[in-house]
């Protein structure tokens, strides 16, 4: 009885090795896209030299689900404000902030691979910003801002439609306050815990 149980013990963790060998010859694809490729490359031609088609088939394919292609970067807007119901001097702004503190709109946007088509002051109008490299996973966080400025208490309102990170879409709609009016929303780390009109 002592010695099946000592089998047992022996297989179980004969096992468990095993297992660990396996996870450490094969490895887990890398989120660098350069070492993507390289390692998808140097897979196929393994797989190549093998003589059974059916075999160099599941093979090959086994490579492309081990390394699958990196995410292509491509645009996509993150925000868009729209006000309405005001008069000749109303003007809404959208900020933007990014996860190293810069701060954009606009008339002023340091924040690399972005655009912003904005509005003057106008009853109604709409501005837009662009993340020019979004890619999912691994999209960057903004916080965004809102600001009412100029128009004193008009009677405006509006509306933002925000994406965050995960590609998920938030949306919100408030009276617009008086001049000064400012609204902040969280799109992710770091959260936006100070923000006034105007910010720059």
């Amino acid at each position: 009885m002592l010695m099946r149980r000592n089998w047992k013990s022996l297989g179980a963790g004969s096992l468990m090795i095993l297992a660990l060998t396996i996870t450490a010859t094969l490895g887990t694809a890398s989120a660098d896209p350069v070492a993507q490729a390289a390692g998808l490359k140097k897979c196929l031609k393994k797989a190549k030299k093998i003589k059974d088609p059916v075999k160099r088939k599941k093979a090959k394919k086994k490579c492309r689900k081990r390394f699958p292609p990196a995410p292509t970067p491509a645009p996509l807007v993150r925000a868009v404000l729209t006000w309405t119901g005001g008069g000749g001097s109303t003007d809404y702004d959208l900020y933007v902030f990014d996860a190293n503190g810069a701060t954009a709109r606009a008339g002023s946007n340091p924040i690399p691979n972005t655009t912003f088509s904005g509005a003057g002051p106008d009853p109604s109008g709409t501005e837009s910003f662009t993340d020019l490299i979004y890619t999912k996973p691994g999209a960057r966080n903004f916080q965004f801002g809102v600001c009412h400025e100029d128009g004193g208490s008009d009677g405006s309102s509006y509306s933002i439609d925000y994406v965050t990170a995960d590609g998920v879409h938030h949306l919100d709609a408030r009276s617009g306050g008086s001049d000064g009016f400012n609204a902040r929303y969280s799109g992710g780390p770091p959260a936006l815990n100070t923000f006034t009109c105007p910010a720059l």
